[in-house]
């Protein structure tokens, strides 16, 4: 994604390596804080993300607070971005918003250490498969496999650093958003009601007292803000209309015929329980069909990484 840095790949005599004590000691500090926060919206929301624009911005911003002798540059950049954002996926990886919560809400717990080689243990599995997945998906497919996420990160820190007053008004309103969700954070945590508050004036307009009743309301979480920012329009338009659909339409329904309780939060015989087993089918046959589609080209990229290694080619 990154041409050589000219200017800022040479400074006080000798050449910056990319893969510097700093950049990775930088993307692990940031990787701690991302893991927390998908591990945060995780259990609130039931999904995660890499993560590599903030880490990228972040560390950016890091640096340019820090003010190092040696330059900071993008290539180190998308180090510490790469670094902290596989450490913002383990999360998703080893289970730790999914099996391993509800294995803990079965009775069923591990401890600290025997968690730590099961991560140790999948974080192989994947270097593992990585290394002949690249020539396919990375090497020879470069100019049709585009990588979203991947592109708009390098050109994030390709941006910021060609435009100096934009990487500082970026950085700028990165701390302002961290401030006001701070502060959102405390004030819910001192004052719990502001958290879920209860518009129960809502109720007497036409329409809405069944909405409340049905268990629509506002939350007011600075994480759940900016995560709806952060999936994109298609993304969110689709979880607003599968939760619209399913507890708007299809809880009521059920609801008059008498096979669910009018609580809709009940997880056995509420609409939250019930709708629990076809979204998760739905979300696993999701899954399971993408895997097959990819394992044909999977398998070809495997095949030939073994030709390359027994004749060179």
């Amino acid at each position: 994604f990154f041409p050589p840095a000219r200017g800022s790949s040479r400074a006080m005599g000798g050449a910056v390596d990319p893969l510097s004590a700093r950049a990775v000691l930088a993307g692990m500090c940031v990787g701690v804080v991302l893991s927390a926060m998908n591990v945060s919206f995780g259990l609130k929301a039931g999904w995660a993300q890499g993560g590599s624009v903030i880490s990228a911005v972040v560390s950016i911003a890091l640096f340019s607070a820090l003010r190092p002798k040696i330059p900071f540059t993008p290539l180190e950049a998308n180090v510490c971005q790469t670094t902290a954002s596989a450490a913002g996926s383990m999360t998703m990886a080893t289970g730790l918003i999914g099996p391993i919560p509800a294995l803990q809400m079965l009775g069923i717990k591990h401890s600290v250490w025997v968690m730590a080689l099961w991560g140790l243990a999948v974080a192989y599995l994947g270097v593992f498969f990585a290394v002949p997945m690249r020539a396919h998906f990375v090497v020879d497919n470069a100019a049709t496999l585009r990588f979203p996420s991947g592109t708009a990160t390098a050109e994030t820190i390709k941006s910021m650093f060609a435009d100096a007053g934009k990487a500082r008004a970026q950085v700028l309103t990165l701390r302002n958003a961290a401030l006001f969700a701070s502060v959102i954070t405390v004030v819910t945590w001192a004052v719990p009601p502001l958290l879920k508050p209860n518009f129960l004036f809502l109720g007497l307009l036409p329409g809405f007292g069944r909405l409340v009743r049905l268990g629509f309301g506002v939350r007011c979480d600075p994480i759940l803000f900016g995560a709806g920012a952060l999936m994109g329009t298609k993304t969110g338009v689709s979880v607003l209309v599968g939760s619209a659909v399913a507890y708007g339409f299809v809880a009521p329904v059920l609801t008059g015929k008498g096979f669910i309780n009018d609580d809709p939060l009940d997880m056995k015989r509420g609409a939250r329980g019930v709708m629990l087993w076809p979204g998760v089918a739905a979300m696993a046959v999701d899954a399971v069909a993408q895997l097959v589609a990819s394992g044909v080209e999977a398998g070809v990229a495997m095949r030939r990484a073994k030709r390359m290694e027994l004749f060179g080619a």
